[in-house]
C-alpha cells in the first residue's frame, strides 16, 4: 500500500502563475496556460473550468459557484503549450466586470485537468486554482513556442510560460461611464 502510494502516476503539467484577461475575439477573455514538462505522452486531455465568486448582499456574505465555458475544452494531444479561454460575453459571471471588479471581488477559478498518460497506461489527473491577486486585467501572453533554426522542430520554451504584455482592453459601452 506505501509503495502504491507513491508510485501513481502524475500528470507532470506546469501552470502559469498568472491569468490574464486579455482581448479575444472583439470582448475579453480570461486565459491561463499550461505546458507539459516531462517527455510523458498525454493525449485525450480535458480541461474543467469553476469560479467561486464572493458577493455581499444585505451584509451577508456569500459564495456564489459557476461553471465556466472554455473555448476548447478538450484537445486530442497535449505535446506543446494549451491557453485556457473562458470567453467573457453575456454567459460569463465576470461579464461587465472591470478591473477594480477583478481586484476588488474575491474571486477563486478552480482548473481540473484530466488526460491519459500513454507511458503509464492511465488517467491522470492535476488541479490548481487562481485566485484575484493572479488575474491580471489588461494583459495577454506572449508566445512560448518557436521554430528551430532548420524549421524542422518545434522549441517549447517553458521559462516563457508566465511572460506577458500589456493590451488594451476595450469595455463595452455601458461600462465607460
Amino acid at each position: 500500500m506505501f509503495y502504491g502510494r507513491f508510485s501513481r502516476p502524475r500528470a507532470y503539467l506546469r501552470f502559469s502563475d498568472i491569468a490574464v484577461v486579455a482581448p479575444f475575439q472583439d470582448v475579453s477573455a480570461l486565459m491561463f496556460r499550461l505546458a507539459p514538462f516531462k517527455n510523458n505522452a498525454l493525449t485525450d486531455a480535458d480541461v474543467t473550468l469553476s469560479a467561486a465568486i464572493e458577493i455581499t448582499e444585505g451584509g451577508t456574505t456569500k459564495s456564489n459557484f459557476y461553471i465556466l465555458e472554455t473555448e476548447l475544452s478538450k484537445i486530442n494531444t497535449l505535446a506543446l503549450n494549451w491557453t485556457i479561454v473562458h470567453k467573457i460575453d453575456e454567459k460569463s459571471p465576470f461579464f461587465g466586470f472591470s478591473s477594480d471588479d477583478f481586484k476588488n471581488t474575491d474571486i477563486e477559478i478552480i482548473v481540473h485537468v484530466r488526460a491519459f498518460d500513454e507511458v503509464f497506461s492511465d488517467t491522470v489527473v492535476q488541479r490548481t486554482s487562481y485566485v484575484s491577486d493572479e488575474i491580471i486585467y489588461g494583459a495577454k501572453f506572449i508566445p512560448m513556442f518557436y521554430p528551430d533554426k532548420n524549421n524542422e522542430s518545434t522549441i517549447l520554451d517553458l521559462d516563457k510560460l508566465n511572460i506577458y504584455q500589456k493590451a488594451e482592453i476595450y469595455l463595452p459601452e455601458f461600462q465607460k461611464q
